[in-house]
C-alpha cells in the first residue's frame, strides 16, 4: 500500500495506518465506525412496525374503555322499558 500521496480515503486503510498504541482513542473510534452498518433502514423499519403495533393496541384499549363506560351507564330497566314502548309484532 502506497501512503506517499497522503490521500487515505477509506476507513479500513486509515485503521491500518493508525496504530493502537500511538492513537488509542482514534483507533477505537475507527474500530466502532467500521462495525456500524452502512444503512439503518432495517432498524427504522423495526421501530415503525413497533409503533404501528403500539398504536393498534392503544386503539383497542380505548375502544374497550369506551364500551365499558357506555355499558356502565346503561340500566337494564331503562332498556326494557324503551323496548316495551313500541309494538314489536310482525304482521303476516
Amino acid at each position: 500500500m502506497d501512503y506517499t500521496d497522503n490521500s487515505i480515503t477509506r476507513l479500513v486503510d486509515l485503521k491500518k495506518v493508525v496504530e493502537a498504541e500511538v492513537y488509542p482513542n482514534l483507533y477505537k473510534l475507527l474500530k466502532v465506525a467500521l462495525t456500524i452498518p452502512v444503512s439503518s433502514a432495517t432498524c427504522e423499519r423495526s421501530f415503525s412496525a413497533m409503533k404501528r403495533i403500539k398504536i393498534g393496541c392503544e386503539i383497542q384499549c380505548a375502544k374497550k374503555n369506551l364500551q365499558m363506560q357506555i355499558s356502565n351507564n346503561l340500566w337494564v330497566e331503562d332498556v326494557l322499558n324503551d323496548f316495551a314502548k313500541y309494538n314489536h309484532r310482525i304482521l303476516l
